[in-house]
């Protein structure tokens, strides 16, 4: 008998940690920034966390991998547009 079954949120967040490297690679490209890359795959995790519980069980680790970049990328598009619009306004 296992104390973490199959698809229960611990599970689901350990196999998420797999990802991390390319999560960090991607994360300098886009903000070539180590501290900056370091905050964004924290923040990713974080969101990846929270959404545990409305995700699909048993998803296949490809559809995992693409959500964790796709919300990266989202992520860092909403802080570039928000700088963008901070800048805009003091100018």
């Amino acid at each position: 008998m296992s104390l973490t079954p199959e698809g229960s949120p611990v599970v689901e967040a350990a196999a998420g940690i797999e990802h991390i490297d390319g999560l960090f690679s991607y994360a300098l490209v886009l903000t070539r920034n180590r501290s900056e890359a370091e905050d964004l795959v924290q923040e990713t995790y974080v969101r990846a966390i929270r959404a545990m519980g409305s995700l699909r069980t048993g998803s296949n680790v490809i559809d995992a991998q693409q959500k964790l970049f796709r919300w990266m990328e989202r992520r860092t598009l909403w802080i570039l547009q928000r700088l963008q619009r901070i800048l805009m306004r003091s100018m």
